[in-house]
């Protein structure tokens, strides 16, 4: 004997079995895009910053803060960018830098402290900066990402007209 069959609903019962799994695909391909995004406009922005101490000798965080965030980091405006932008400015010699990350992911607070050289010691100081900012949503990547660039202040350096 046979039992007429019911059906309905069935397609409904596949849908949530597979938007789940698609939904949280979704989410974490937009996570990545912007979280590589966001990382090229960091080095970019860093390295146009590294760039313009070296021309005009400001060697100052206000000066690379402002630098990186008139950038236009993506996910930030101007504000909120000023207020996240961790900076460490320091000159390399021959001692070992500390890591800008501790081996938790944590942000390393000694690699982002500035001890900018004496106004004698600037033109031949090698200069290290590093940026870290919040990272873009849910941080399921990265906590913090961050940015460093090297450089060197011009000895035909001329300062910035105000």
């Amino acid at each position: 004997m046979n039992l007429p069959r019911n059906d309905r609903g069935a397609v409904m019962v596949e849908f949530g079995l597979a938007v789940i799994p698609f939904s949280v695909l979704v989410v974490l391909m937009l996570e990545v895009f912007l979280t590589v995004t966001q990382q090229h406009f960091l080095e970019a922005a860093t390295q146009r910053a590294a760039h313009s101490i070296s021309m005009t000798g400001d060697v100052s965080e206000s000066a690379v803060r402002s630098n990186v965030c008139s950038g236009g980091l993506m996910l930030y405006s101007q504000t909120s960018c000023e207020g996240a932008l961790k900076v460490g400015i320091q000159a390399v010699k021959n001692t070992s830098m500390p890591y800008a990350l501790t081996p938790t992911g944590d942000l390393n607070a000694g690699a982002f402290n500035s001890a900018v050289p004496a106004e004698a010691e600037k033109n031949e100081a090698i200069l290290l900066i590093r940026t870290a900012i919040p990272a873009p949503l849910t941080g399921v990547l990265a906590d913090w990402l961050v940015s460093g660039s090297v450089t060197r202040i011009s000895p035909y350096a001329k300062p910035a007209s105000n």
